[in-house]
Formats: structure tokens, sequence, C-alpha cells
């Protein structure tokens, strides 16, 4: 179970997460070496596996600056060691619950092909018959306890 103030991940992508009454605020790195475009997905679920409290979240590296979503805020930058990007989401799209799962897949384009990490173990979250049940088990994401 992930907690505010501790930072996550594998496969090159770290993340931490903070919240207050209004906002959830995940705080992103992606390791890399080159410029290659990449494609973030970030899967959410509630506590229980039944509803999505957000939809999946996809975004691209190198998007200038800040952008703005029907239920988000994404801001986003180049680091030392690769990218950095923050993600706002409303407290409320979350019904103030105290905790929920969360995933996060990135596909990394190099030379014609793609190759698909996780923060976590599991088999790929888009290609996953669970998909069209919109929601994921603990067993592929991570809980986070507000």
């Amino acid at each position: 179970m992930a907690v505010p103030g501790k930072t996550y991940g594998a496969n090159g992508i770290s993340w931490s997460v903070t919240a207050d009454d209004d906002q959830i605020v995940i705080s992103m790195d992606f390791e890399t070496d080159t410029k290659n475009n990449e494609m973030i997905h970030m899967i959410f679920s509630d506590a229980k596996g039944i509803r999505k409290p957000a939809e999946t979240i996809h975004f691209e590296r190198n998007a200038k600056g800040a952008y703005m979503g029907a239920d988000y805020q994404l801001t986003q930058s180049e680091t030392d060691k690769g990218w950095h990007a923050e993600l706002i989401l409303p407290r409320e799209q979350f019904l103030y619950e105290s905790s929920f799962y969360m995933g996060i897949e990135r596909d990394i384009f190099v030379d014609n092909k793609t190759i698909t990490v996780h923060d976590k173990k599991g088999e790929n979250f888009l290609t996953s018959a669970r998909l069209y049940l919109y929601c994921y088990d603990g067993n592929k994401m991570t809980k986070v306890q507000l």
C-alpha cells in the first residue's frame, strides 16, 4: 500500500502522491537516456475495484507546458535523468474516499517498435481483458491510502 510522503515504482518509473481536502497530486519521474517519444497511461479504480473514479488518462512525453483535461491538470518538464510529470486530480472525483487503486503503464517508442513497462509487475493494462470491465484488481495496481 502506498502512502503520501514516500516514493514508489519500478522499471524506470517512480512516483509519489500528496493530497489535501480538494485535490490529489501524483508526481512522476521517468528515467531514460534518450529523447524517444513515450506515452503514459494512468489507470484508476476505487478501493473495491468496482468503479473508475477517473477515466484512463493518456499523455505523451514532450507535450509542452501545462495541459488541462476535463477532470485533471498535467504539467511536465525534462530532467537530468529523463522527464517529470505532475498530475492533479480533483478529490471530489474520488468521492473523497481515503483510498483508491492506481497503475502506470509506459510505452516507449524505439525503432518502429513499442516497449511497454509498468510501475509494478503485471500484464499490460491496455491489452488486458479487464479493460472491458473498466477496472483492475490489486495484483496489477497499487493501493493508495491518503
